[in-house]
């Protein structure tokens, strides 16, 4: 029996590895697309584990940022609600300046 636990408990373990591989390397296809276009902007590229709204707040703290800036996506309120808003989080339980662009 312990044979079997330990059999899929490591093939469990390479699936996780094989999706987090294919996580970061989406992460980063996309992180490149976004500082491509910042035609005249130093990009600071960085992909971080975590939840995003906490992650984002813990590093600008951490690391003593000015201005965050994010991107909104506008959904409205009530989907909002429903769903969340991870700029809405940052901007509300941030004591730093937010700049969100729509």
């Amino acid at each position: 029996m312990a044979n079997c636990v330990s059999a899929t408990l490591c093939f469990d373990l390479q699936k996780c590895r094989q999706n987090l591989a294919r996580a970061l390397e989406i992460g980063n296809k996309i992180l490149s697309q976004a500082a491509d276009k910042a035609e005249g902007v130093e990009v600071d590229r960085r992909l971080e584990p975590g939840e995003p709204a906490e992650t984002i707040i813990r590093i600008a703290q951490d690391e003593d940022f000015d201005l965050i800036v994010m991107g909104s996506r506008g959904h409205g309120s009530m989907k909002r609600w429903l769903l969340g808003s991870v700029s809405d989080h940052v901007a509300h339980h941030i004591d730093r300046s937010v700049l969100l662009v729509k």
